[in-house]
């Protein structure tokens, strides 16, 4: 889902109760999880270790301003 500006609370409650019923789209629940990829697919895992109040302050701030799917 791409939106122009952050979605209302209300908008992000109606989109995942319509989406609690809805049928999953991979059939290999869980792949990801175990590292694994159905025949096919390229799982791409990246992890980052962070540390400290300051870098966690700053990741939270990112997300509560949507920062993370800035495009300029």
């Amino acid at each position: 889902m791409f939106l122009l500006r952050t979605p209302t609370p209300a908008r992000i409650l109606a989109f995942a109760q319509a989406q609690a019923s809805a049928p999953l789209t991979c059939a290999e629940v869980g792949w990801t999880w175990e590292a694994r990829s159905p025949d096919g697919n390229v799982t791409n895992h990246h992890w980052a270790v962070l540390y400290g109040e300051d870098t966690f302050r700053q990741a939270a701030h990112a997300l509560r301003a949507w920062a993370l799917f800035r495009t300029d």
